[in-house]
């Protein structure tokens, strides 16, 4: 058997349980809704040895949770510097700078 997973909006359902019946070989669709919480974030420029990188920061409740750089960012001034996304990632990483952030 072959498991397929789709992730939409109730509204889409019926379409959805349509397409499956009418595009593939299945005589039955299971679904479930189900609900997501989402950390409140933001978007901070942050002055770091590579440039300005922009962090995304994760909160629940007034306290920082996450702090990540744009993988984008992180990548343009790894190119500039000669160095991997990785080497640049974990440059930022030594600093301290995903730290402070929190």
């Amino acid at each position: 058997g072959t498991l397929v997973t789709i992730i939409a909006r109730p509204s889409d359902r019926e379409a959805l349980t349509a397409l499956m019946f009418t595009e593939s070989t299945t005589i039955g669709v299971r679904y479930t809704e189900m609900n997501r919480e989402c950390l409140d974030r933001v978007s901070l420029e942050v002055d770091t040895p590579l440039g300005v990188i922009r962090f995304k920061v994760a909160r629940r409740a007034d306290r920082v949770l996450n702090a990540q750089p744009e993988f984008d960012d992180v990548a343009r001034a790894a190119a500039v510097l000669g160095l991997t996304p990785l080497e640049a990632y974990r440059a930022l990483l030594a600093d301290g700078v995903a730290r402070e952030e929190r």
